[in-house]
């Protein structure tokens, strides 16, 4: 299938304008690559009771259920501001009137090839995984212990200690494409994309040059256009960075009970007032670290190979997926506009939209997320009724582009979006086949221990694709056409 260009650049960039762009583009990578860990951490925690050990007790296993529930909800909102703020980074690449940038590497990133000098790994969820998403999102004025290192895990998390390596080493080969980390956390990056802006508006080298592609709707959260509107780009970038950092670190003064940080604080408190009360109560599913589907020359460090073949084909299915959406928010930031009059978009600006986020995050990548969690990593797992595998293996979230730096025109290509409509509609019914394929060949006796058969849930899931690849060829058409308000658009009450 054909890819479309990017946008092509008006005038080249001066120096000091590439280097923000470049700080950008990181902060493109580093809001994805927060998103995944926080949704595969959702994914692998267990939801049906006959997930546990059983001889925990009727009262402790539903209470621990409910406690599940919650912590994966302020996750999977965790993960769904993280990408409030991509758009962000889109919008302040739009006003520049760049390309939209929508690459990230591969898991795992070691420090040392990081942006912001800090590993990222997929890691089930854990009290050592949320104690690395507090610090994530932690402000520079707080001091704790990095999670990062060998002696904290060993002596913190035994089990951890042995499941995670220590990922603070930069891996032979491969050294970040961007140069040495210049941060050393997400607050210190836009804190210098602020600077940056501001002395670039001030020297008068950039306006705000294409305000109409500026998202207003920010899936479901809004951001108050007026400074925008009335020609203050420079306003309108701080309030967004203001908000960036609030929503995450809560950087003025006591971090907010509604940002990133206390959300993560405040499962960790749970988790060290249950540790002396349930020593045995495991709440997450066995899922591997870092698992892969693809060789060393597309990972910058040490992965968990899915040897299963039933399994392969099912996490290659939800890297399609992911794919597919991924191209479509490329198409979605390049070409957004809407009638600030009616609330309406272009067509294919609106296929997009109706697509790419809630009917893709929700009916397919959470489910299909959760499916994969709870399918055996390794190709000599033998079933045993009542039982979990014993390893099971978790969403890689993969690019099959070789990783470290160079290839651009390869890294591009796998996000750029296709050109047709059409296009979209074919790849989604392939996926919809393929779906409907891998509910008629799950191997015998590979159920799950709660809800759904495996077998249901891809039919579910084909019909699902089926439908959405017709409702997409009517947006792309104009046959279908969806209101989108610019205010008040699906806004939802803090989770945290």
């Amino acid at each position: 299938m054909n890819a479309t260009a990017a946008i092509p650049l008006t005038t080249p960039p001066c120096p000091e304008e590439q280097e923000l762009l470049t700080d950008l583009a990181k902060g493109s990578q580093v809001e994805q690559l927060l998103a995944c860990q926080y949704l595969f951490a959702a994914f692998s925690l267990k939801k049906y009771p006959e997930e546990f050990d059983q001889s925990l007790g009727e009262q402790v296993i539903s209470a621990q259920l409910e406690r599940n529930r919650r912590w994966g909800a302020k996750l999977l909102f965790t993960a769904r501001q993280e990408m409030e703020h991509l758009c962000m980074v889109e919008n302040m690449l739009a006003i520049l009137n760049r390309p939209s940038y929508l690459w990230r590497p591969n898991y795992p990133v070691p420090a040392e090839s990081s942006l912001i000098g800090m590993p990222n790994h997929l890691t089930r969820f854990s009290a050592h995984a949320v104690e690395t998403f507090r610090y994530y999102e932690k402000p520079d004025s707080m001091t704790l212990p990095s999670p990062f290192s060998d002696q904290a895990t060993s002596a913190n998390h035994p089990k951890a200690a042995a499941q995670i390596k220590n990922l603070s080493r930069a891996f032979a080969g491969h050294k970040n494409p961007f140069g040495a980390p210049r941060f050393h956390s997400v607050q210190d990056l836009y804190t210098h994309i602020r600077a940056s802006f501001d002395s670039l508006f001030k020297k008068r080298i950039i306006t705000a040059r294409n305000p109409n592609r500026v998202i207003n709707e920010h899936f479901g959260f809004n951001i108050d256009l007026e400074a925008l509107v009335q020609g203050q780009g420079q306003k309108y970038i701080d309030d967004i960075i203001t908000e960036i950092l609030e929503q995450g670190e809560g950087v003025q003064g006591v971090p907010p009970l509604g940002s990133h940080f206390m959300a993560f604080q405040s499962i960790l408190e749970e988790l060290t007032d249950l540790a002396a009360k349930h020593d045995t109560l495991e709440c997450a599913l066995p899922v591997v670290n870092d698992p892969s589907l693809l060789g060393p020359e597309f990972h910058m460090g040490e992965t968990t190979p899915i040897t299963n073949g039933y399994t392969r084909e099912v996490v290659q299915f939800f890297n399609d997926i992911c794919q597919v959406q991924n191209r479509m928010l490329t198409g979605f930031f390049d070409k957004y506009n809407v009638n600030q009059t009616t609330g309406i978009h272009p067509p294919e600006v609106n296929a997009y939209f109706q697509t790419a986020f809630y009917p893709m995050m929700t009916m397919l990548v959470r489910p299909l997320g959760e499916i994969v969690c709870r399918l055996p990593a390794d190709a000599d797992y033998k079933p045993v009724p009542g039982k979990l595998p014993e390893r099971t293996a978790g969403p890689t979230f993969e690019y099959a582009v070789p990783q470290g730096p160079g290839n651009g025109k390869a890294k591009r290509d796998c996000v750029a979006e296709y050109i047709t409509g059409e296009a979209y509609a074919d790849e989604m019914n392939r996926l919809a086949k393929v779906s409907s394929a891998l509910a008629k060949t799950v191997p015998p006796g590979y159920a799950p221990l709660g809800g759904r058969s495996h077998e249901e849930n891809f039919t579910y899931l084909s019909e699902n694709l089926t439908r959405m690849a017709i409702n997409f060829i009517r947006f792309w058409r104009g046959e279908m056409v969806t209101v989108v308000p610019s205010t008040n658009f699906q806004n939802l009450d803090n989770t945290n």
